[in-house]
């Protein structure tokens, strides 16, 4: 892997937005310059810079920027969307679920994959499994989806539940918490609440939509949608993350890493993330658990991103999971009332 690619690697915090791709089975790595770096680190310091801004802070014309942008997008080696903390979007229960597959994996996948409720979903390589990031209101919402799941697909076995109360990003230096990011600032109205919800949404689902679309999406004027847009991004209730095609970085080996601690599970989850790479670190509520997921070349890079973590923290147990595959990944939780319609 080339230093460029290694430089995008530790900028990656979240893993590739990718629907039924093989992690195992990608093209051959895209070739970044120290130009398409800067573009990246700069959206992810300010997802929505455009323009002339952009051309600025990136040292090349408006036209090249563009360009370089459009390969991005070609290749679906980088974008960048709108992460907020789920609690604070009303979800009440986050869970990830594990079911055994008893007969053909990738069918089941997709069907769960069409699950609104259902945000995370990868294929397993260790006794054949889906794991599945499920959110909702509270833990009835989760239990009635994982019920759907078991009705579409009568191959499944539940096989264990581990529920959420932080998530975060690996080496990541603004990290200051590994449970709450910052406080979702909503204004006091029900009507104004309503608008506010439903323009996280839209940034959750977009982050560089255009204040003429987010005004008509809103049904408000350009000028009220621009100050609304501005006050819930300089808030840091939403911010911007880059999502990586890691595959295309070189980085073919995707796996999950269990680790237990016999005190501070929340300590060592925001050492974890601030001092080393990963894609996304889960805070569990169980007994002092915390599971990483983490993007790396091949074997001997998990088994050296283990030794470092043992001494950040000395675990207890430590445990890791290659993925055959990730079949969903989206950031736009369910926000109850963030609907087209108006608030009751």
């Amino acid at each position: 892997m080339t230093q460029s690619a290694r430089e995008l690697a530790s900028l990656a915090r979240i893993p590739p937005l990718i629907h039924t791709a093989f992690v195992r089975e990608h093209a051959q790595p895209v070739q970044f310059d120290e130009f398409d770096g800067k573009i990246i680190q700069s959206l992810l310091e300010d997802g929505r810079m455009v323009g002339k801004d952009l051309s600025t802070a990136v040292g090349l014309s408006e036209a090249t920027i563009s360009r370089r942008c459009g390969v991005f997008a070609e290749t679906h080696s980088f974008d960048v969307c709108g992460f907020v903390d789920p609690w604070q979007c009303g979800c009440g229960a986050v869970e990830l679920v594990s079911f055994a597959v008893h007969g053909d994996p990738q069918r089941s996948a997709e069907r769960i994959a069409a699950m609104e409720s259902v945000h995370r979903l990868s294929w397993m390589a260790s006794g054949n499994r889906l794991c599945a990031l499920l959110t909702g209101v509270d833990a009835a919402a989760t239990l009635a989806t994982r019920d759907e799941i078991a009705a579409a697909c009568s191959d499944l076995e539940h096989v264990g539940t581990d529920s959420l109360v932080g998530i975060t990003q690996g080496h990541d230096s603004g990290v200051k918490a590994a449970v709450k990011v910052h406080p979702l600032k909503l204004r006091e109205s029900a009507r104004q609440r309503h608008t506010d919800l439903r323009l996280i949404r839209l940034l959750q689902q977009d982050l560089r939509m255009t204040y003429t679309g987010i005004a008509a999406a809103l049904g408000t004027s350009i000028t009220l949608s621009g100050e609304h847009t501005k006050r819930i991004m300089t808030s840091g209730a939403i911010r911007p993350i880059g999502v990586f095609d890691r595959g295309l970085l070189g980085l073919p080996l995707t796996a999950t890493v269990h680790l237990s601690y016999s005190k501070g599970a929340a300590n060592h989850a925001r050492t974890l993330a601030q001092k080393l790479p990963a894609n996304l670190i889960y805070l569990a509520a169980g007994p002092e658990q915390v599971i990483a997921e983490i993007s790396v070349a091949d074997e001997n890079g998990v088994f050296e991103w283990i030794e470092k973590a043992r001494h950040l923290g000395e675990p207890r147990s430590i445990r890791w999971d290659p993925m055959h595959a990730i079949y969903k990944q989206t950031y736009d939780w369910s926000i109850p009332g963030a609907t087209p319609g108006a608030p009751d």
